[in-house]
């Protein structure tokens, strides 16, 4: 069950971890 509840995190992360990089790539001038 730990398992589950562990990739469950990585998933919600990953997302967050996108949109975030999603946003900050035009941002970022370089």
């Amino acid at each position: 069950m730990q398992t589950q509840y562990e990739l469950v995190s990585l998933e919600v992360h990953e997302g967050d971890a996108t949109t975030s990089l999603r946003l900050k790539i035009p941002q970022c001038p370089g």
